[in-house]
């Protein structure tokens, strides 16, 4: 066995313990193997921190990140909100959607309302990226 050979096998075996594989059953009545996500939470896998009960992190796209927090993010009403967003983002489509509230702080209203705080992220970085960024 090579050297190559040994490593991709370790590696390979490591990747199967930390996935987990569904069979569901197509339309066709044939068993499909699908591999499950990890465990973690979004906002966990993109690095926002929980303090104090509320979470620190960034919206990140390709080309720009920018900070932000998340109060009651466990809650049926979790605030959302963004530091310092650029003039494309305040200018573009989705501008109503950001709300002043002061020392750079901006409060992000959505319509509708996201299921969960991974959703909320994702809204607002799809939200980033549709304006440009």
């Amino acid at each position: 066995m090579s050297l190559f050979s040994w490593l991709f096998d370790i590696v390979s075996e490591d990747q199967a313990r930390k996935c987990r594989v569904v069979r569901i059953r197509n339309s066709h009545g044939q068993n499909i193997p699908v591999v499950s996500r990890g465990t973690r939470e979004l906002w966990q896998e993109k690095g926002w921190q929980l303090r104090n009960g509320t979470l620190h992190g960034s919206y990140r796209t390709a080309r720009k990140t920018f900070r932000g927090k998340i109060e009651n993010p466990f809650s049926s009403n979790p605030e959302f909100f963004i530091c310092n967003p650029s003039k494309a983002i305040l200018k573009g489509r989705h501008g109503p959607c950001f709300r002043e509230r002061g020392e750079k702080l901006y409060w992000v209203h959505f319509s509708p309302v996201p299921d969960d705080v991974n959703a909320g992220i994702l809204r607002i970085e799809h939200c980033m990226i549709s304006d440009g960024l």
